[in-house]
């Protein structure tokens, strides 16, 4: 794991279980020479997104490490329940909202934290304009992130390189209100 450089494990449907986030999780964390990270499509969502997340976030904060191009481009790390999406519910407490909540913030994180990501791509991800508000408020304190593809979710990169999700004001401003009640940036 020290001497990887380069991962592709596209199309695999790794995300089919929660337990191969926490598996890659590890590894990512610990292996401070990789620099590029190909997992497109493998439907990683919920807990398993969140724990593969956290890996981006130890692999560059933690072990001060080089991982500077990911693709998790048609994945489903914003996937939320039949529930919650139809009626626009962010507060939903199932396993799948919790994870997905969960992933967000570490994805946040990664973008305030961590300095080594210069190309992410969050391309067909299901994320809904909320969660992009919040990864939104996140990158404001980013300077290094370079690349960011978000096509396919509800948000779009406008042409000086902000993340504008298509949400309303007062929508913006509960998620807001329900970043600082639940600490969700805290780790």
């Amino acid at each position: 794991v020290r001497h990887l450089v380069g991962l592709s494990l596209a199309r695999n449907n790794l995300g089919d279980s929660p337990k191969t986030g926490a598996a890659l999780c590890h590894l990512v964390g610990n292996a401070p020479r990789l620099q590029a990270l190909d997992l497109h499509w493998n439907r990683f969502q919920g807990a398993g997104a969140a724990s593969l997340i956290q890996g981006f976030y130890d692999n560059s904060y933690s072990i001060n490490g080089q991982l500077w191009r990911v693709n998790l481009g048609w994945n489903r790390v914003g996937l939320r329940c039949n529930h919650a999406s139809q009626n626009r519910i962010q507060d939903c407490k199932c396993e799948l909202c919790r994870g997905c909540t969960k992933a967000i913030a570490c994805m946040a994180s990664v973008f305030t934290d961590c300095s080594a990501l210069f190309h992410l791509d969050l391309s067909y991800n299901s994320i809904c304009a909320t969660d992009c508000c919040i990864m939104g408020e996140a990158l404001k304190s980013n300077h290094t992130l370079f690349g960011l593809h978000l096509v396919g979710n509800e948000a779009k990169v406008d042409d000086i390189g902000l993340l504008r999700p298509r949400v309303a004001k007062e929508d913006f401003e509960d998620s807001m209100r329900r970043l600082a009640e639940d600490e969700i940036l805290s780790m």
